[in-house]
C-alpha cells in the first residue's frame, strides 16, 4: 500500500503548450504554499473508496468530483458521461474539450487561479493532461493537500 504525499501544491513534470490553449498560463509561479480554501473542501477519506464495489468501478474523475454512482457506464466514470456524452477520443485531448464536458457534468463549476479561494459552496479539482496518452484528475481536500485515486486503484493512504 503506497503512503499519501503531502503535496501542498500541484506540480508539472513536463508542460507542452499549445499556443492556442487558452487555459494555460506560461510561467506559473505560485504565491501561496497552499491554495486557500473555501471550506467547502472534501474530507480526505480514502477508507470510503478503497473498498469493494467503488474501488473498482470509481476512478479519479469521480474521486475528485466526490460522486459515487450505482450504475456505471462501461469504462468507469469520464468527463461528459453524466451528461450524455460519448467516451472522449484521443483527438479531443485538450483543455478546452474537457472543461465543456465538465460544464456538461457539473454546470456550476467555474475556473479559480491556484492562489485565490473558491466561492463558498466550491473546492478545487485540477486535471492533469498528456496530450498524447492520458488525463487525470485531483481534488483538494479540508487538510489543504491534494488527493487523488489512480483508475480502478486505491486512494493512495
Amino acid at each position: 500500500m503506497s503512503k499519501k504525499i503531502k503535496n501542498q501544491q500541484p506540480y508539472l513534470l513536463k508542460l507542452n503548450i499549445n499556443k492556442n490553449d487558452y487555459l494555460l498560463e506560461k510561467n506559473i509561479s505560485f504565491q501561496k504554499e497552499f491554495s486557500p480554501m473555501s471550506g467547502a473542501e472534501l474530507k480526505y477519506e480514502p477508507q470510503k473508496w478503497n473498498i469493494p464495489g467503488v474501488i473498482d468501478s470509481h476512478n479519479c474523475y469521480g474521486y475528485a468530483l466526490g460522486k459515487k454512482i450505482k450504475e456505471l457506464k462501461p469504462n468507469k466514470q469520464q468527463p461528459g458521461y453524466a451528461s450524455g456524452h460519448t467516451h472522449i477520443p484521443n483527438s479531443q485531448y485538450e483543455c478546452k474539450y474537457f472543461l465543456k464536458r465538465l460544464k456538461k457534468d457539473a454546470p456550476s463549476s467555474y475556473i479559480e487561479k491556484f492562489d485565490n479561494p473558491c466561492i463558498p459552496g466550491f473546492y478545487k479539482v485540477f486535471m492533469a493532461l498528456d496530450k498524447e496518452n492520458d488525463y487525470h484528475w485531483y481534488a483538494q481536500n479540508n487538510d489543504g493537500y491534494w488527493s487523488h485515486k489512480p483508475g480502478l486503484s486505491e486512494v493512495p493512504i
